[in-house]
């Protein structure tokens, strides 16, 4: 689906060709993201992602930048995680060479003006403060700091309201100095272009950038201690993650834990939604997902009660958990999954957008690029006894509990966990 061409400076170009596509979608990922920083300036990646937009030497005001892409009817937008960046358009397919030209002005060509990085920071201490008014948001970014204490991976990725108030320019520039490379860009798209016209496009916008090495992490270490942890707030509804340890995107096993995810907690036919709310009542929203690093993992229950229905509903979850971790899936149930999983999959590519996110993604995290039946064909070669046995190594760990809602005492959320 996807061809790749490396250029003298490293980077990567890979491209799917649609030849019916009537929009092009482009995206640069760059190998970069919070669990690179240092404590002190904690979500630098996430303010420079913000800064990018802000004016560049060609471009020097953020009217001119996004009316770029929008003035024909296009969308420009980014994206920072905690292992990479991305800055990426769609737009109609006759504009391609302009999308790229953007992204690259910008990636290349940023004012970072002082005025607009002390504008900025306002924006980003808003939006960091939103993140506690929103108790389901708080209670994710709790439980990660627990499953990861001390680490980065344990931290938000836009940082904290210390850290964004204390970072500079001089931070911002040096950031992109040192991780804005060609060895640590993929250039993804996917529309009705030829690959070679791809790479043609790439090689004059962004061939003269310096090569620079990706930067080096330390190994995380999920925490295999149980820990808890409250934010008393006066709300009416309580939210909770429940957080165990997992494995890598890199383990062979990331499909089965795909198949332990589906089965428990997405959508409406999981077995969470299912027992939590529709029989018992206990929840408004409940649901699973995972966390999956190059080298760690975790997966995380998470729901939204009545503050007096927390007890109930973690043993209601619970019974769930001890329940796949002890009762094979029928042939039934786990073809269902697959068919979902598989679904979900191939449909998460019937746009250009979702082609892009496929090939650059794999391509700077991987990489190479996996074909779709490649993919498929894994999924459907997980067996009843490979989650049977995944599962039991999951939920025989130890656990870690974030909560928000109108509760004291931590001691009391404490006793939830005892005897689990």
């Amino acid at each position: 689906m996807f061809e790749k061409t490396t250029l003298p400076n490293g980077m990567r170009v890979v491209s799917a060709t649609v030849p019916h596509s009537y929009s092009t979608a482009l995206s640069l990922y760059f190998g970069v993201g919070s669990r690179y920083e240092e404590e002190r300036v904690s979500g630098v990646s996430h303010y420079l992602e913000h800064m990018l937009f802000k004016g560049t030497t060609n471009r020097p005001s953020a009217r001119e930048v996004s009316e770029t892409v929008e003035g024909v009817g296009g969308v420009l937008n980014a994206g920072t995680g905690r292992e990479y960046t991305t800055y990426w358009t769609k737009l109609p397919a006759e504009y391609s060479r302009r999308g790229l030209e953007l992204l690259s002005d910008m990636a290349l060509y940023s004012l970072v003006q002082p005025e607009e990085v002390d504008r900025e920071r306002g924006v980003i201490l808003e939006e960091i403060r939103g993140r506690e008014d929103s108790p389901g948001r708080l209670a994710s970014g709790m439980v990660d700091g627990l499953l990861w204490s001390g680490q980065p991976l344990g931290r938000e990725v836009a940082g904290t309201e210390e850290t964004v108030a204390s970072i500079t320019r001089e931070d911002l520039l040096g950031h992109m100095q040192r991780f804005y490379g060609g060895r640590n860009l993929v250039v993804a798209c996917a529309g009705p272009l030829e690959h070679a016209r791809v790479v043609e496009w790439a090689s004059d916008l962004l061939g003269d950038m310096e090569a620079r090495s990706a930067g080096c992490v330390s190994p995380a270490s999920v925490s295999r201690e149980s820990r808890v942890a409250l934010a008393g707030k006066p709300v009416k509804q309580a939210s909770f993650c429940l957080g165990f340890p997992a494995i890598s995107y890199q383990d062979p096993r990331r499909y089965t834990l795909s198949i332990l995810d589906t089965v428990l907690g997405s959508g409406m036919s999981s077995r969470l939604f299912i027992e939590v709310r529709e029989r018992g009542g206990l929840a408004y929203s409940v649901g699973s997902y995972t966390q999956q690093y190059a080298d760690d993992g975790a997966f995380i229950v998470h729901a939204a009660v009545a503050p007096d229905m927390l007890g109930r509903s973690l043993d209601a979850v619970y019974e769930q958990l001890r329940r796949v971790s002890s009762e094979p899936l029928s042939e039934d149930e786990l073809a269902r999954i697959k068919r979902y999983i598989k679904g979900r999959t191939v449909m998460g590519l019937e746009g250009s957008r979702g082609l892009v996110q496929w090939g650059g993604r794999q391509e700077l995290l991987r990489g190479r690029v996996r074909e779709v039946e490649e993919v498929l064909a894994e999924v459907e070669a997980v067996t009843a006894a490979d989650v049977l046995t995944l599962a039991s190594e999951v939920f025989d760990a130890q656990p870690s509990l974030a909560v928000v809602g109108p509760y004291e005492d931590a001691r009391e959320i404490e006793g939830l966990l005892d005897g689990r």
